[in-house]
């Protein structure tokens, strides 16, 4: 015999005999036996058809204090039909409340599910307008950045080419002529590369002028 069915079955016989004492155990055991999700099956329901249709309605010991406790497990009355089908059989009135609690339940869930969709629909919409903007912005920083380069290239360009021919005018006013240092030793152009390829001045290898410091 399964516990919650002994638990009510001993509140009746102590009830016929008067035991009032044996009563408030049997209906505190049986009580405490309906909590956790694991009571809530066939065998609740059986016994809880024996609390309702065994005792009065003004029995305080042990239908009214189960039905005070099917109010308050509520949620877990809504998941087993068996006990449902009792309640509906011997409590009409916490019948209709159980079904009003599951029907506001399924209506929030509902509206909670359609906010839940509009509210990332308009996410995705945003997130597709920023990522559009930024790649918008992104294309013409990068045309920007393009442009400038273009034009610092071209500015370059021109002053190495103006360089290159200023240059090339003073090798050629030079070509021939015996350049020598007043030791006698023969001197060259040098050029500064890092500087846009200008002649910066002559210079040559004769040990007397490195000594006097006189290497150009």
């Amino acid at each position: 015999m399964p516990a919650l069915e002994a638990h009510v079955l001993v509140y009746l016989v102590a009830d016929m005999l008067g035991i009032t004492s044996l009563k408030r155990i049997a209906s505190k055991e049986f009580l405490n036996s309906m909590n956790g999700p694991e009571a809530w099956s066939e065998d609740l329901a059986h016994a809880l058809s024996l609390v309702y249709t065994n005792t009065s309605v003004d029995d305080e010991d042990l239908q009214y204090r189960t039905t005070m406790s099917l109010v308050e497990k509520s949620q877990f009355v809504m998941r087993c039909p068996e006990v449902l089908k009792v309640i509906a059989e011997n409590e009409p009135i916490l019948w209709k409340a159980c079904s009003s609690i599951s029907n506001s339940l399924s209506t929030k869930l509902d509206d909670s599910k359609k906010m839940a969709a509009e509210q990332l629909s308009t996410a995705k919409a945003k997130a597709a307008e920023e990522l559009s903007t930024y790649k918008a912005k992104a294309v013409e920083l990068l045309e920007t950045t393009k442009k400038r380069a273009e034009d610092r290239f071209e500015k370059y360009k021109t002053e190495v080419e103006w360089t290159l021919a200023g240059n090339t005018q003073i090798l050629k006013a030079l070509k021939g002529k015996n350049l020598v240092c007043k030791h006698g030793k023969k001197v060259f152009f040098e050029c500064d590369r890092t500087a846009d390829f200008k002649v910066t001045g002559i210079a040559h290898n004769c040990q007397s002028c490195f000594n006097s410091g006189d290497k150009k």
